[in-house]
Parts: structure tokens; sequence; C-alpha cells
């Protein structure tokens, strides 16, 4: 994936309009989620803290260094790994909100890790999941799975809209957004 995510990505990423961080900031607003500590897999450019503030302990995992660099300035630790390393050594309940914002779309099956994230997770898990179409799918350098249809039990909220743009493809994506 590090050839995916390369610096020239990574200095575009910002720039998407993701509409799933403003959802993200109005359903954490609506259950007053407003303090804590946040582990984000797959956390990018750290883009998330620019949408929910500085009261919250930022730790990011990433596998792409270049995404990395921006992420340091803003995440109070970071980890440079695939989450899949990671997500079994890391203790029960230790990070009160996990986030998995389209970092799933790589594996086949998702369900063992969804079960790792909420092992993890205090208070609750922070999942998107981008509604690929067939084209996409086969423009897409790397394989990429659609997971919208997965059923998981006991949500707090679980939203379908179109979330941006492809900068690698150009196709309109939607997302599933759910908080379990």
């Amino acid at each position: 994936m590090k050839s995916l995510y390369n610096r020239e990505f990574a200095e575009k990423y910002d720039k998407i309009d993701f509409k799933h961080f403003e959802k993200i900031r109005d359903l954490f607003l609506k259950h007053n989620f407003s303090r804590g500590n946040i582990l984000d897999i797959g956390c990018g450019t750290g883009k998330l803290k620019l949408i929910l503030g500085k009261n919250f302990h930022y730790t990011g995992i990433d596998s792409s260094e270049f995404m990395l660099e921006f992420a340091k300035t803003r995440y109070d630790t970071i980890i440079e790994d695939n989450f899949e390393n990671l997500l079994q050594k890391i203790e029960s309940k230790s990070f009160d909100f996990l986030f998995s914002l389209s970092s799933l779309v790589f594996f086949p099956e998702t369900e063992e890790y969804l079960s790792e994230l909420k092992r993890i997770s205090k208070i609750c898990v922070v999942v998107s999941f981008d509604d690929f179409n067939e084209i996409f799918i086969n423009k897409f350098p790397k394989k990429v799975y659609n997971h919208t249809k997965i059923k998981i039990e006991n949500t707090i909220e679980d939203q379908y809209f179109y979330d941006y743009d492809s900068i690698l493809t150009n196709e309109k994506i939607s997302t599933r957004l759910i908080i379990f």
C-alpha cells in the first residue's frame, strides 16, 4: 500500500471533501461524546483531529509513511504499521473511541476485525464502508471490497450517504457510516 498512498496522494488528501467527517462531528455532538482517547486505524493525515478538536487524545495507526508525515503534526501518538499486526496486542477496553474510516476495504472478511475493534473500545466504534461500484473496483490499482451490506448488531447510528469524489478514479463514492 505504500506505493498507492504516496507523497502526492498524501498532499491531496486533506483537500478531499469527505462528508463523513461532518457527519461524525454532528453525531459526536448529538451523543455528547466530547472527551476521551481515540484510536484511529488507517488515520491517514490525522484529519479527524481537525474535525473533533483538541479535547481528545489521538493515537493514529497507518502503514503509509507519507500520510503519517502529516498525522505526526496533529496526533499525540503515531504508529507506522499495518493494523492487523497490532490489534490482538492491544488491551481490551483501552481506548474510549475507535475509528476505522474506509480502512477495511482491503480485507475480504471484516467480522473478525470488527470484533477486535469492539473489544478494544470502551464507549463505541466508528466505522465507514465505501460503496464501490464495479467501475471503481476495476479502475482501482489495488484489490478492494465493498462491505456496505454487512450486518452489525447493536448499532447506535447507521447512515448511508454520498460522501466524496475519488481522486484516484474520479468516481462518486457513497458511504455507510456506523457507530456501534
